[in-house]
Formats: C-alpha cells, structure tokens, sequence
C-alpha cells in the first residue's frame, strides 16, 4: 500500500458513527446495542470501475461485530453497502474471523464513484427488522480504523490519512468491588481499593456517592467518591486491630450499591505476603486492545494488581525478528521495545506495583513442535534477546547470568524435547491457565520426563 499525502485538499473523508452522529472520534458504551456505520465520501480522484474501498481495523480482539453476515437480515451483524452513485456497489470480503484485520472490502462494479459521492457501510443494520451489533463489553481507548482506497481500480490501494478513533466507556454504575491487600499486620495502615463498575464489570463507571466502610458492626471510615475521581478511589489510613480472617464491607450511605472485600489475613509480624498480578498480557501492538500506556495504567490503577508485565508478541523470523505479519515495516520490534521500556520505568511505583519489561518470543516455524516463550527482564533498560529457536534463546537468557527468566505459553507450548536438560535454571514458572485453555497436565507431564 502507499497512502495518500497528508496535505490531500481534496473533500476524501471517512466517518463512523455508533448510535449517535458521525465523525472521525467518538465514544460508545461499552455493552451498549447499535449499528455501526462507516461512510466514504469520494474525493477529486472518485473510484474507478473495479476499484475498491477497504476497512481495517487496529484491535485484533475487537471486531465490529462477531458473526458479520449478508445472508439474513433478521440476523446477528447483519452487513449491508450502498452508495448514493448510479454504480453498483458489492462486498468482496468480509472477515471470517476475529485476527483478520482487513474486516471488509468494497468492490465498485457497473459504473464509476464520482467526486463528492458517498459509500455507507453498516454493520448491524436493523433497518429491515433484525438485530442491531453490540459494541464490546469491556472499556477501552482508540479502537482504531482505517480505510485503504483502490482509487484506480487496477490492484493498488493507498491509505486514506483519517484515521478513526472509537473510545469504549463504562456505562452506569451497577455494582461496588473492594480490593485489600491480602495480608496485613495488626494495626499495619493499608488502603482499601474500591471502584464502581457496570454491568459488565468494567472498572470506572459514572457514580458519585459517600462510601462507608465496615469490619463486620464497626465502622472503619466514610469517603466520598466525586465526579472527579472516575468511579475509582483509595481510602487510605485503614488497619485492623485483631488477628484472623477480615472481610471488609464497603456500602453506599445510601444503600443503593455494597461490595465485600477479598479476605485479609492479620498477623502479629507477617514473614510472607501475597502479591497480585499478570505476567502475561497484550495491547494492541499484538493480540490485545488498548495502547501500553493504557493498559499498564489498567492494571496499576484499576485493577489494582501487584505487579504486571506487558509482553506482546515478537516473531522469531530469521535473521529479523517482526512484530506481527500484518504490521507495517516502520512499527518494528525497535519501536515496541522501546516504549515497551519507557512504559515500565515510569509505571514502577516502588512499594506499590513492579513492572517487569518482557514479551512473548513467537516461533516462525510451527508452534506445536516449537511454542511460544514469555521472557522478562530484571532491568527495564535491558536489550531485547531473541533468537530463531528455543534452545538458541535459552542460550542466550542463561549467559544474561540471573537478569533474564522465562515462562511457557499455556496454549502455544513447546513440545518438552525442545528444552535444554536444565532448563529449569531460567524458567522458574509454567502457565497453566490462559484464556485459551487450562494446561496443567503439561505441567504434570514435564514432572513425570523429570
């Protein structure tokens, strides 16, 4: 593809509308029913018989709808085009599933897209009576779009310089969630997390309210959650004055909304605490949503984790390793490292939440006899160390004498042969649960080869 000069004074546009207005920036709740509706406005340059319009999107987890269609319009996701030229307008491709980034593609047939015409793509049209698309239940920012235009119609296409941005925003707040630290030491002050969510459980929904705090019939603070503060506050100066199990109760003064905190155990003098978090985790440089700095500021500030590692994908091509094979050449491995560091030093709050600077090394061959590797790095300035296969990898992790460790994938694992004798030097941990399945039984069989 080449795009299209970022001076281009021509009227070439490209809206998306949600429930709401048209523009190149909105904001739809998360959850929330709609259709989705992308127009074109051809430019001086028009789209030439056989030319095309194209869709993509930046999230690989986040389609516009999940079983888009153009067979029933009483249906899910249903898909329709039209176009306010006399030519004919048709879909070529429509995604088949939720890692094809290229969503759908437009081809012009019977005549010629003029200046100043328009192509509206909708996605969950309801016009006819059927179901309009849900929008993803879960927040997030900069769902990106982008249309590349095959102005020509003889095979190329340029990148039209509108990109779109879609927001993901909880709704109303239906429900409290309460997070303490798991271990405490008698009259030891501690911080109570306490968010408003909606009803699908994303953090940061719309709520103000006096917030009180209870251990079992005692009240232990009041604090008011203002407009402010984004449905998410810390209530500070908290401790508990006997040994045992708590389990904090945190109400509206109100009475609308309560929650009860995970379980705290209280000591005389703590030898061991339980820590929090998730080394294993994508933003939308991989096969997650959101940009690093969004989701570090997630995981430290709404869901409250301990610790947290962001570890996108990083192919193990020969000789050049690549981000992703459907990245453009200028978003390369240099790049992501670099922010991936940048992000972990100024995420660390020393005492509150650790950032280990990481990503998952992907196999060019075939990943059931070769799999993926988490690997971390004890300094966020670290260089990246990556080679073509495990054994080589692992290689190189140990010469990092204790500053570099490595993880199994609980899906794309290595077949157990593929690892050195002591391997267990350098990989201290296996994932046994990801979101793609439960794997212990790899753990079990790596037990039983010893």
């Amino acid at each position: 593809m080449s795009s299209l000069p970022l001076d281009d004074r021509s009227p070439e546009n490209l809206t998306v509308a949600f429930n709401g207005p048209d523009a190149h920036t909105i904001e739809i709740e998360a959850g929330s029913l709609g259709t989705w509706t992308f127009t074109y406005t051809a430019g001086d340059r028009g789209i030439a018989p056989d030319g095309t319009l194209e869709l993509w999107n930046t999230h690989t987890n986040v389609p516009c709808g999940y079983m888009i269609q153009t067979d029933d319009p009483n249906g899910w996701d249903y898909c329709t085009v039209e176009t306010t030229s006399t030519a004919q307008v048709e879909f070529s491709h429509l995604a088949a599933w939720y890692k094809d980034h290229r969503f759908c593609e437009v081809r012009v047939t019977g005549g010629r897209i003029a200046p100043g015409e328009t192509i509206s793509i909708r996605i969950g049209d309801a016009r006819a009576g059927g179901h309009q698309t849900e929008a993803p239940a879960y927040s997030l920012e900069g769902l990106g779009f982008y249309a590349g235009v095959g102005h020509a119609g003889d095979g190329s296409v340029n990148v039209l310089p509108i990109p779109l941005s879609v927001s993901v925003i909880p709704g109303a707040a239906a429900k409290l969630s309460a997070t303490a630290p798991s271990v405490v030491a008698v009259d030891e002050p501690f911080a109570l997390h306490v968010r408003a969510e909606d009803v699908n459980s994303n953090p940061g929904a719309r709520l103000e309210a006096e917030l009180v705090v209870f251990d079992g019939e005692r009240e232990l603070a009041r604090a008011v959650l203002t407009a402010t503060q984004a449905g998410i506050i810390e209530i500070d100066g908290l401790s508990l004055g006997t040994m045992g199990v708590h389990r904090l109760l945190v109400r509206t003064a109100d009475g609308r909304f309560e929650a009860t905190s995970n379980p705290i155990r209280c000591e005389p003098g703590p030898t061991t605490r339980v820590y929090w978090g998730d080394m294993h985790a994508h933003a939308d440089w991989a096969d997650g949503a959101g940009t690093i700095d969004w989701n570090y500021d997630f995981a430290r500030n709404k869901a409250r984790l301990d610790f947290y590692a962001l570890t996108e994908h990083i192919y193990a091509t020969p000789g050049n390793p690549i981000i992703s094979i459907d990245k453009p050449p200028h978003l390369g491995p240099e790049r992501l490292w670099r922010e991936c560091q940048e992000a972990a030093r100024a995420y660390h709050q020393p005492g509150r939440f650790v950032t280990f600077l990481g990503y998952e090394r992907t196999p060019w061959e075939r990943r059931r006899s070769s799999g993926d590797l988490t690997v971390w790095f004890m300094h966020d300035d670290a260089d990246l160390i990556i080679e073509e296969t495990i054994a080589q990898t692992i290689e190189s992790v140990k010469a990092a004498g204790g500053d570099v460790f490595v993880g199994t994938h609980a899906a794309q694992r290595p077949d157990w042969e593929h690892y050195p004798d002591d391997v267990e030097s350098v990989m201290p941990t296996i994932e046994i649960s990801a979101m793609h399945q439960h794997a212990e039984w790899y753990l079990f069989e790596g037990l039983q080869r010893g």
